[in-house]
C-alpha cells in the first residue's frame, strides 16, 4: 500500500470518523517500527485456512462479476482465489 495513513483516513471518512492527530501520530510510530515487508511477497493459501477456492468462488460471484473483481490464479495449488 503507497500510502496507509491516507487509506485509512479515506476509509475512516467513509464511516464518518474523522482521523485525530493523536491517533495518526500512532499509526506513524508503528509504521516506522514495523519492519518492512516489501523485499518478500506474501503468499496466502486458502487451504491454510480450511477454505476452498471453488466453493469460494460460487458463493461470491454475483458480487465478483457485479463489481468487475479479477481473481489470481495460483498456478502452485492450481486455484483461483
Amino acid at each position: 500500500m503507497a500510502s496507509p495513513i491516507d487509506t485509512a483516513r479515506a476509509v475512516l471518512h467513509h464511516a464518518g470518523i474523522e482521523l485525530g492527530e493523536e491517533t495518526e501520530a500512532g499509526m506513524r510510530e508503528w509504521l516506522r517500527r514495523a519492519p518492512s515487508n516489501h523485499s518478500k511477497p506474501r503468499r496466502y493459501d486458502l487451504a491454510i485456512f480450511g477454505f476452498d477456492p471453488h466453493v469460494l468462488r460460487a458463493q461470491f460471484a454475483r458480487y465478483t462479476d457485479r463489481f468487475g473483481v479479477e481473481l489470481e490464479w495460483h498456478g502452485s495449488n492450481g486455484s483461483w482465489v
